[in-house]
Protein backbone atom coordinates (compact mmCIF):
# COMPACT_ATOMS: atom_id res chain seq x y z
CA UNK A 1 0.00 0.00 0.00
CA UNK A 2 1.23 3.49 -0.89
CA UNK A 3 0.34 6.69 0.97
CA UNK A 4 1.08 9.88 -0.96
CA UNK A 5 -0.21 13.22 -2.15
CA UNK A 6 -3.22 12.71 -4.35
CA UNK A 7 -3.47 13.78 -7.97
CA UNK A 8 -6.48 15.80 -9.23
CA UNK A 9 -7.84 12.75 -11.02
CA UNK A 10 -8.03 10.77 -7.78
CA UNK A 11 -10.83 12.85 -6.30
CA UNK A 12 -13.31 10.30 -7.68
CA UNK A 13 -11.67 7.51 -5.70
CA UNK A 14 -11.66 9.62 -2.54
CA UNK A 15 -15.32 10.53 -3.10
CA UNK A 16 -16.29 6.86 -3.38
CA UNK A 17 -14.47 6.14 -0.11
CA UNK A 18 -16.20 9.07 1.58
CA UNK A 19 -19.63 7.95 0.38
CA UNK A 20 -19.18 4.36 1.56
CA UNK A 21 -17.56 5.32 4.86
CA UNK A 22 -20.17 7.94 5.71
CA UNK A 23 -23.04 5.57 4.98
CA UNK A 24 -21.45 2.83 7.13
CA UNK A 25 -20.69 5.21 9.99
CA UNK A 26 -24.20 6.67 10.06
CA UNK A 27 -25.98 3.35 9.44
CA UNK A 28 -27.52 4.51 6.17
CA UNK A 29 -28.58 1.84 3.69
CA UNK A 30 -28.30 4.26 0.75
CA UNK A 31 -24.81 5.30 -0.31
CA UNK A 32 -24.52 8.86 -1.70
CA UNK A 33 -24.04 9.09 -5.45
CA UNK A 34 -20.54 9.72 -6.78
CA UNK A 35 -21.30 13.22 -8.09
CA UNK A 36 -22.88 14.21 -4.77
CA UNK A 37 -19.91 12.92 -2.79
CA UNK A 38 -17.44 14.50 -5.20
CA UNK A 39 -19.13 17.91 -4.86
CA UNK A 40 -18.80 17.71 -1.07
CA UNK A 41 -15.05 17.06 -1.20
CA UNK A 42 -14.34 19.62 -3.92
CA UNK A 43 -15.66 22.37 -1.62
CA UNK A 44 -12.51 21.86 0.49
CA UNK A 45 -10.11 21.70 -2.45
CA UNK A 46 -10.73 25.14 -3.90
CA UNK A 47 -7.59 26.78 -2.52
CA UNK A 48 -4.16 26.33 -4.11
CA UNK A 49 -2.94 25.48 -0.58
CA UNK A 50 -5.53 22.72 -0.11
CA UNK A 51 -4.16 19.18 0.08
CA UNK A 52 -5.38 15.69 -0.72
CA UNK A 53 -3.53 12.63 0.58
CA UNK A 54 -4.56 9.16 -0.58
CA UNK A 55 -3.79 5.60 0.41
CA UNK A 56 -3.70 3.34 -2.65
CA UNK A 57 -3.89 -0.45 -2.50
CA UNK A 58 -3.76 -2.61 -5.61
CA UNK A 59 -4.56 0.38 -7.83
CA UNK A 60 -7.57 1.60 -5.86
CA UNK A 61 -7.96 4.47 -3.37
CA UNK A 62 -8.82 2.93 0.00
CA UNK A 63 -8.29 5.95 2.25
CA UNK A 64 -7.80 9.71 2.03
CA UNK A 65 -7.47 12.93 4.00
CA UNK A 66 -8.18 16.51 2.92
CA UNK A 67 -7.10 19.82 4.47
CA UNK A 68 -7.55 23.45 3.47
CA UNK A 69 -6.35 26.79 4.90
CA UNK A 70 -8.40 28.12 7.79
CA UNK A 71 -9.19 31.81 8.30
CA UNK A 72 -5.58 32.25 9.37
CA UNK A 73 -3.11 31.31 6.62
CA UNK A 74 -0.94 29.77 9.35
CA UNK A 75 -3.62 27.24 10.30
CA UNK A 76 -4.87 24.25 8.31
CA UNK A 77 -8.33 22.79 8.79
CA UNK A 78 -8.49 19.01 8.24
CA UNK A 79 -11.91 18.58 6.68
CA UNK A 80 -12.07 14.87 5.93
CA UNK A 81 -10.36 11.64 6.91
CA UNK A 82 -11.94 8.59 5.30
CA UNK A 83 -11.23 4.88 4.94
CA UNK A 84 -13.17 2.41 2.85
CA UNK A 85 -15.22 0.18 5.21
CA UNK A 86 -13.71 -2.96 3.68
CA UNK A 87 -10.31 -1.76 4.95
CA UNK A 88 -11.26 -0.59 8.44
CA UNK A 89 -8.99 -1.87 11.18
CA UNK A 90 -5.77 -1.72 9.13
CA UNK A 91 -4.51 1.63 10.50
CA UNK A 92 -5.06 3.43 7.20
CA UNK A 93 -6.73 6.42 8.84
CA UNK A 94 -3.63 7.04 10.94
CA UNK A 95 -1.33 6.66 7.95
CA UNK A 96 -3.14 9.21 5.74
CA UNK A 97 -3.53 11.67 8.61
CA UNK A 98 0.14 11.40 9.58
CA UNK A 99 1.23 11.94 5.96
CA UNK A 100 -1.15 14.88 5.64
CA UNK A 101 0.26 16.64 8.71
CA UNK A 102 3.81 16.08 7.43
CA UNK A 103 2.89 17.75 4.14
CA UNK A 104 1.13 20.62 5.91
CA UNK A 105 4.18 21.30 8.07
CA UNK A 106 6.43 21.26 4.99
CA UNK A 107 4.10 23.77 3.33
CA UNK A 108 4.51 26.23 6.19
CA UNK A 109 1.36 25.62 8.22
CA UNK A 110 1.99 25.97 11.95
CA UNK A 111 -1.18 24.42 13.36
CA UNK A 112 -3.70 21.84 12.17
CA UNK A 113 -7.26 21.65 13.46
CA UNK A 114 -10.22 19.37 12.92
CA UNK A 115 -13.75 18.77 14.15
CA UNK A 116 -15.05 15.32 15.04
CA UNK A 117 -18.39 14.10 16.34
CA UNK A 118 -18.24 13.97 20.12
CA UNK A 119 -19.54 10.38 20.10
CA UNK A 120 -17.03 9.14 17.49
CA UNK A 121 -14.83 7.42 20.05
CA UNK A 122 -12.63 5.43 17.61
CA UNK A 123 -11.71 8.57 15.68
CA UNK A 124 -11.01 10.55 18.83
CA UNK A 125 -8.75 7.77 20.14
CA UNK A 126 -6.87 7.83 16.84
CA UNK A 127 -6.31 11.58 16.98
CA UNK A 128 -5.15 11.46 20.58
CA UNK A 129 -2.77 8.60 19.81
CA UNK A 130 -1.24 10.71 17.03
CA UNK A 131 -0.64 13.60 19.42
CA UNK A 132 -3.71 15.75 18.76
CA UNK A 133 -5.13 17.65 21.75
CA UNK A 134 -8.75 18.49 22.40
CA UNK A 135 -9.47 22.21 22.72
CA UNK A 136 -11.08 23.46 25.90
CA UNK A 137 -13.96 25.10 24.05
CA UNK A 138 -17.48 23.75 24.44
CA UNK A 139 -18.71 21.38 21.69
CA UNK A 140 -20.34 23.02 18.68
CA UNK A 141 -23.22 21.64 16.61
CA UNK A 142 -22.66 20.29 13.12
CA UNK A 143 -24.53 22.64 10.72
CA UNK A 144 -26.18 19.79 8.80
CA UNK A 145 -26.79 17.02 11.35
CA UNK A 146 -27.00 19.07 14.54
CA UNK A 147 -24.75 16.58 16.33
CA UNK A 148 -22.18 17.90 18.85
CA UNK A 149 -18.63 18.19 17.55
CA UNK A 150 -15.39 18.73 19.45
CA UNK A 151 -12.25 20.38 18.09
CA UNK A 152 -8.77 18.89 18.14
CA UNK A 153 -5.51 20.63 17.26
CA UNK A 154 -1.94 19.61 16.49
CA UNK A 155 1.10 21.90 16.60
CA UNK A 156 3.06 21.47 13.36
CA UNK A 157 6.06 23.65 14.19
CA UNK A 158 9.32 21.77 14.77
CA UNK A 159 10.05 23.91 17.81
CA UNK A 160 7.53 25.88 19.88
CA UNK A 161 7.54 29.60 19.12
CA UNK A 162 7.96 30.37 22.81
CA UNK A 163 9.10 27.96 25.56
CA UNK A 164 6.30 25.90 27.15
CA UNK A 165 6.78 27.56 30.55
CA UNK A 166 6.93 31.12 29.23
CA UNK A 167 4.18 33.40 30.56
CA UNK A 168 3.07 35.44 27.55
CA UNK A 169 2.64 39.11 28.52
CA UNK A 170 -0.97 40.25 28.38
CA UNK A 171 -0.39 43.99 28.35
CA UNK A 172 2.02 46.85 27.80
CA UNK A 173 1.04 50.31 29.00
CA UNK A 174 2.55 53.76 28.59
CA UNK A 175 1.04 57.22 29.00
CA UNK A 176 0.39 57.34 25.25
CA UNK A 177 -1.06 53.90 24.50
CA UNK A 178 -1.97 50.53 25.93
CA UNK A 179 -1.57 47.07 24.36
CA UNK A 180 -3.83 44.08 24.98
CA UNK A 181 -4.44 40.85 23.02
CA UNK A 182 -6.46 41.47 19.85
CA UNK A 183 -9.79 39.67 19.64
CA UNK A 184 -13.26 39.73 18.03
CA UNK A 185 -14.42 42.27 20.62
CA UNK A 186 -12.24 44.88 18.88
CA UNK A 187 -13.73 44.33 15.42
CA UNK A 188 -15.64 47.58 14.87
CA UNK A 189 -12.91 49.85 16.23
CA UNK A 190 -10.11 47.86 14.56
CA UNK A 191 -11.85 47.93 11.17
CA UNK A 192 -12.44 51.67 11.46
CA UNK A 193 -8.80 52.24 12.42
CA UNK A 194 -7.04 50.45 9.59
CA UNK A 195 -9.61 51.06 6.83
CA UNK A 196 -9.25 54.82 7.39
CA UNK A 197 -5.45 54.61 7.13
CA UNK A 198 -4.71 52.24 4.25
CA UNK A 199 -2.24 54.48 2.40
CA UNK A 200 -0.51 55.49 5.63
CA UNK A 201 -0.05 51.86 6.74
CA UNK A 202 1.43 50.90 3.37
CA UNK A 203 4.04 53.63 3.91
CA UNK A 204 4.92 52.30 7.37
CA UNK A 205 8.26 50.41 7.58
CA UNK A 206 7.56 46.71 7.21
CA UNK A 207 4.39 47.19 5.14
CA UNK A 208 5.77 48.69 1.92
CA UNK A 209 5.22 45.46 -0.06
CA UNK A 210 2.47 43.91 2.07
CA UNK A 211 -0.81 42.81 0.47
CA UNK A 212 -2.61 44.11 3.57
CA UNK A 213 -4.42 46.43 4.18
CA UNK A 214 -6.82 45.44 1.45
CA UNK A 215 -10.53 45.82 0.66
CA UNK A 216 -11.90 43.13 2.97
CA UNK A 217 -15.30 43.60 4.61
CA UNK A 218 -15.93 44.05 8.30
CA UNK A 219 -17.20 40.43 8.41
CA UNK A 220 -13.93 39.23 6.88
CA UNK A 221 -12.09 41.36 9.42
CA UNK A 222 -13.99 39.64 12.23
CA UNK A 223 -12.84 36.24 10.98
CA UNK A 224 -9.28 37.55 10.80
CA UNK A 225 -9.45 38.80 14.40
CA UNK A 226 -10.74 35.44 15.57
CA UNK A 227 -7.86 33.76 13.75
CA UNK A 228 -5.39 36.01 15.56
CA UNK A 229 -7.06 35.19 18.87
CA UNK A 230 -6.79 31.48 18.08
CA UNK A 231 -3.10 31.91 17.23
CA UNK A 232 -2.60 33.61 20.61
CA UNK A 233 -4.38 30.77 22.43
CA UNK A 234 -2.26 28.16 20.67
CA UNK A 235 0.93 30.19 21.23
CA UNK A 236 1.91 30.23 17.56
CA UNK A 237 1.70 34.01 17.18
CA UNK A 238 0.75 37.01 19.29
CA UNK A 239 -1.21 40.02 18.09
CA UNK A 240 -1.91 43.04 20.29
CA UNK A 241 -4.31 45.88 19.62
CA UNK A 242 -3.02 49.36 20.44
CA UNK A 243 -5.59 51.39 22.39
CA UNK A 244 -5.88 55.05 23.27
CA UNK A 245 -5.90 55.04 27.11
CA UNK A 246 -8.40 57.92 27.23
CA UNK A 247 -10.99 56.68 24.71
CA UNK A 248 -10.24 52.93 24.40
CA UNK A 249 -10.34 53.39 20.63
CA UNK A 250 -8.07 51.18 18.50
CA UNK A 251 -5.23 53.31 17.14
CA UNK A 252 -2.84 50.58 15.93
CA UNK A 253 -1.67 47.00 16.15
CA UNK A 254 1.45 44.94 16.95
CA UNK A 255 2.13 41.47 15.49
CA UNK A 256 4.69 39.03 16.93
CA UNK A 257 5.10 35.89 14.80
CA UNK A 258 7.78 33.35 13.85
CA UNK A 259 10.26 34.69 11.31
CA UNK A 260 10.16 33.11 7.83
CA UNK A 261 13.87 32.19 8.04
CA UNK A 262 16.32 30.92 10.65
CA UNK A 263 18.12 34.26 10.60
CA UNK A 264 15.69 35.62 13.20
CA UNK A 265 13.70 34.20 16.14
CA UNK A 266 10.65 36.37 15.51
CA UNK A 267 9.25 38.88 13.07
CA UNK A 268 7.47 41.90 14.51
CA UNK A 269 5.34 44.48 12.71
CA UNK A 270 3.40 47.45 14.00
CA UNK A 271 1.25 50.25 12.64
CA UNK A 272 -0.71 53.21 13.92
CA UNK A 273 -3.51 55.17 12.27
CA UNK A 274 -2.82 58.18 10.11
CA UNK A 275 -4.45 60.36 12.74
CA UNK A 276 -1.95 59.17 15.36
CA UNK A 277 1.12 58.98 13.13
CA UNK A 278 3.22 60.73 15.76
CA UNK A 279 3.00 57.55 17.88
CA UNK A 280 4.71 55.28 15.34
CA UNK A 281 8.24 55.82 16.67
CA UNK A 282 7.26 55.82 20.37
CA UNK A 283 5.37 52.57 19.81
CA UNK A 284 8.38 51.07 18.01
CA UNK A 285 10.69 52.07 20.84
CA UNK A 286 8.38 50.79 23.58
CA UNK A 287 7.78 47.46 21.82
CA UNK A 288 11.50 47.06 21.08
CA UNK A 289 12.35 47.54 24.75
CA UNK A 290 9.51 45.20 25.73
CA UNK A 291 10.81 42.50 23.40
CA UNK A 292 14.30 42.80 24.87
CA UNK A 293 13.16 42.77 28.48
CA UNK A 294 10.07 40.53 28.63
CA UNK A 295 10.28 38.10 25.71
CA UNK A 296 12.60 35.10 25.09
CA UNK A 297 13.83 36.22 21.65
CA UNK A 298 17.45 37.04 20.83
CA UNK A 299 17.19 37.96 17.13
CA UNK A 300 14.12 39.96 16.19
CA UNK A 301 13.26 41.27 12.73
CA UNK A 302 11.47 44.57 13.41
CA UNK A 303 11.85 47.24 10.74
CA UNK A 304 13.56 50.32 12.17
CA UNK A 305 12.01 53.75 11.89
CA UNK A 306 13.78 56.55 9.99
CA UNK A 307 13.40 58.99 12.89
CA UNK A 308 14.48 56.56 15.62
CA UNK A 309 17.81 56.76 17.41
CA UNK A 310 19.19 53.46 18.66
CA UNK A 311 22.44 52.17 20.00
CA UNK A 312 24.37 49.57 18.03
CA UNK A 313 23.37 46.96 20.61
CA UNK A 314 19.71 47.86 20.20
CA UNK A 315 19.96 47.61 16.43
CA UNK A 316 21.58 44.20 16.62
CA UNK A 317 18.77 42.97 18.83
CA UNK A 318 15.98 44.39 16.76
CA UNK A 319 17.06 43.50 13.26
Amino acid sequence: MEVRLGAPGEIDGAALVWARATASRDGDAEIPALEEAKAVLLESLGSERSMLVVAEDEGAVVGFAIAEPAASWRVAEVRYVGVDPDHWGRGIGGLVLARLTEELAAAGFRLAQLLVYADNTPARRLYERLGWSRDRKEPSLHPRTGKPEVRYSLLLMKEPFVPPGFAVPLSLATEQFRLEPLGPQHNVSDYRAWSSSVAHIHETPGYETSSWPDERSIDDNLRDLQAHADDFEHRIGFTYTVLDPATEDVIGCVYIYPAPSDEHDARVQSWVTAGRAELDVPLWRAVSDWLAEAWPFERVDYAERPDSKTTSADSATRR
